[in-house]
């Protein structure tokens, strides 16, 4: 049997398990961040109040990279814009809504 490939100019560890070392960095990440937030969303609201506390979490999701993605799947970082083709599409589904809602 042919040896797993690795990765050119690297270490002799097989691409296989750095796959596997990177998504249990995802996951280990995620459990983290995941706790922190649970532990700490509810201090950050009984400190600044429900209105700051808003206002906290809209100037994070603005400026932090990498941060909250938006519904849409874009990251903030990288200007939480759309694929131009769905935001053809919203926007046609948009024009026909307003077509339909005015004749009738």
């Amino acid at each position: 049997m042919a040896e797993p490939f690795v990765a050119a100019g690297r270490s002799a560890v097989p691409l296989t398990r750095r796959a596997s070392l990177n998504v249990v960095a995802f996951i280990l990440e995620l459990v983290v961040k995941t706790g922190v937030s649970l532990v700490l969303t509810p201090l950050l609201v009984d400190w600044l109040g429900t209105a700051l506390f808003g206002v906290w979490e809209m100037l994070g999701r603005l400026a932090l990279p990498g941060g909250p993605r938006r519904p849409t799947g874009g990251s903030v970082a990288a200007g939480g814009c759309e694929p131009p083709a769905a935001a053809d599409a919203d926007a046609d589904h948009r024009a026909r809504w307003a077509r339909r809602s005015s004749s009738g």
